[in-house]
C-alpha cells in the first residue's frame, strides 16, 4: 500500500522507487526492517553506504531530544 511505501521510504537514503524494490523483495515492512545487511545487499540500487546508514538507524537506541520530551509531557497533560 502507499502507507507501506511511505514507511520504508522514511529510511535514510531510500526513496519511493527503492522502497518499492525493497518491499517487492522482502514482502512486508516487517521483513524489510528485519533484513540483515547481507539480505539488503541483494536489493538492486541499494549501495553499501546506504545499507550501513539504515542499519545504524535501526540498531541505535532511542535517545529522546529535549523537544520530544517536552512534546511527550504536553501529551501526558491532555
Amino acid at each position: 500500500t502507499e502507507f507501506q511505501l511511505y514507511v520504508v521510504s522514511s529510511l535514510p537514503g531510500v526513496g519511493l522507487k527503492l522502497a518499492d524494490r525493497m518491499l517487492k523483495r522482502f514482502g512486508s515492512v516487517r521483513a524489510v526492517f528485519q533484513a540483515s545487511k547481507r539480505d539488503l545487499m541483494l536489493v538492486e540500487g541499494l549501495p553499501k553506504s546506504r545499507i550501513d546508514r539504515i542499519c545504524e538507524l535501526l540498531d541505535s537506541p532511542y535517545k529522546p531530544s529535549k523537544q520530544s520530551l517536552a512534546y511527550q509531557k504536553l501529551l501526558e497533560e491532555t
